[in-house]
């Protein structure tokens, strides 16, 4: 850690110590906007949190309509999951899936957009595919990407797709077994097994140090790497971005859950073809270097 990120974090931390700590409640998502759509003067676009947010999307879709706002609903990793018994997917105005490897259906890499407004359906087609025109296939009339998913990575879907069930069965046995070689440790946070709306689906077995333990998750992925154990780390701040820190974004603004997770927390293995085993064996290797 550079002593310019050692900084941020002590700042975020100490600014985190007051409003209570990380692991109580167990949630890692914060929504909410002091000026939502301009005054609701324009039309913009909102992205809703996704698995780790505690607010209703009842009144996510009522601001959204309050101040003339599109819902994009993030279900990137929600293959399966549901809300109140709701399949996740089907609230925003458009909802995109990821069929990346690690997600519980994949076609080896892009994604899906789901909609049920014929507009945006046409409008999306159009833009995945150059915005070709029907009668004048190379006159364009707007700008388009050449986002086409092709047959062989279409069939593959479709056959993870009759799969999902039994994906989401082996994905939550995983976490189940992590949580009982783990629970019993005051040294890390483990996922959120079940709220009062959903149920976890464990796309990844995520785990994040509490503030008693001082060494860094990069630390502590070093040493399960040197027991033959890999990790994945948490996603790096927004807010501290280099790239949007050049372009004049997050100016002097701190977020400190963002700061903490992003310096405490990892993914331990949980892909399907993973054994008990092996399952035990990382979680009691985690064990060890925590100790």
């Amino acid at each position: 850690m550079s002593e310019e990120e050692q900084k941020t974090y002590e700042n975020e931390t100490s600014a985190k110590k007051e409003e209570g700590p990380l692991d109580k409640p167990n949630y890692w998502g914060v929504l909410g906007s002091k000026n939502p759509a301009h005054g609701g003067k324009r039309e913009g676009a909102g992205r809703p949190l996704g698995s780790k947010s505690k607010k209703p999307w009842k009144g996510m879709i009522e601001l959204a309509e309050k101040y003339n706002l599109r819902v994009i609903e993030d279900a990137a990793e929600m293959h399966g999951q549901t809300y109140k018994n709701l399949k996740c997917g089907s609230f925003g105005d458009i909802s995109v899936f990821s069929f990346y490897p690690n997600k519980h259906i994949t076609t080896g890499e892009g994604g899906m957009l789901s909609t049920n407004d014929e507009e945006l359906f046409i409008k999306a087609k159009s833009m995945r595919n150059l915005c070709f025109q029907e009668h004048k296939r190379f006159v364009h009339e707007d700008l388009g990407w050449n986002l086409r998913m092709t047959n062989i990575q279409a069939a593959l879907g479709l056959a993870q797709l009759e799969k999902l069930e039994e994906h989401i069965v082996k994905k939550r046995h995983i976490g189940n077994l992590y949580d009982s070689f783990l629970h019993n440790s005051s040294l890390i946070q483990t996922p959120l097994k079940e709220n009062e709306f959903s149920k976890n689906i464990y796309w990844v077995y995520g785990v994040v140090l509490t503030e008693s333990i001082s060494i860094s998750a990069e630390e502590v992925q070093k040493r399960l790497r040197d027991l033959g154990i890999g990790t994945r780390p948490f996603f790096w701040p927004m807010h501290e971005q280099p790239i949007l820190k050049k372009l004049g974004l997050f100016q002097d603004e701190h977020y400190p859950v963002s700061s903490i997770l992003g310096r405490k927390g990892f993914y331990l293995p949980s892909g399907l073809n993973l054994t008990d085993s092996q399952i035990e064996k990382s979680a009691n290797s985690l064990l060890s270097v925590l100790t």
